[in-house]
């Protein structure tokens, strides 16, 4: 997941310019290069969820970020959190509505250069009939991570194969290929 994907800092800052001593301790596996990993994985998922949400995506508003955690809106009623998508069973009438805004949000997350990398009914809240994506620290950049659309297409095989037994018809193939095709510009390497 983590191939091509840039180390970033506290701030959110790609760690460009960092120290050499950086660099060591994180390929070392040291305990100041695990903590900057973990730092790293934190902000790509905070970043993340800042610009999906200021683009109307459907994630929690993060709040605040810590050197272990992040703080995001809650997603429930009072103490009780939303059930992710794979326990819930779905009206007839609210799987196409549902699945287009599944849709809308991975065609965010192409457009800021992004694949999900783990997305499935069980990443996908519902919430008073709607849809909320979550579980983000492992997205994998589109153009720099060379498994990213086999990864990106199996993000999309998994939210149809929930959608199907919902009770539409999706061609997952056709639709991951449009998609793909649409928002990330192709490589020389796929060009060849």
């Amino acid at each position: 997941y983590q191939q091509g994907r840039g180390l970033l800092d506290e701030d959110g800052n790609s760690g460009k310019g960092r120290p050499r001593r950086q660099d060591r301790a994180v390929s070392n596996k040291s305990t100041r290069g695990k903590a900057a990993v973990q730092m790293s994985w934190l902000m790509h998922e905070f970043t993340l969820l800042e610009a999906l949400h200021a683009r109307g995506g459907d994630v929690p508003q993060p709040i605040a970020h810590g050197e272990q955690g992040l703080l995001m809106e809650f997603i429930g009623d009072g103490a009780d959190a939303s059930p992710t998508l794979n326990d819930v069973v779905l009206e007839p009438s609210e799987a196409q509505p549902l699945f287009d805004r599944v849709i809308f949000n991975i065609e965010l997350l192409l457009e800021l250069g992004w694949v999900h990398g783990d997305l499935s009914a069980y990443n996908i809240l519902y919430h008073r009939g709607r849809v909320v994506l979550i579980d983000f620290p492992q997205v994998v950049d589109c153009q720099n991570n060379p498994r990213a659309r086999a990864i990106f297409e199996r993000d999309v095989e998994r939210v149809a194969q929930y959608f199907e037994g919902a009770g539409l018809s999706i061609d997952h193939r056709q639709l991951a290929s449009g998609l793909w095709s649409k928002h990330v510009p192709a490589t020389d390497a796929d060009l060849d």
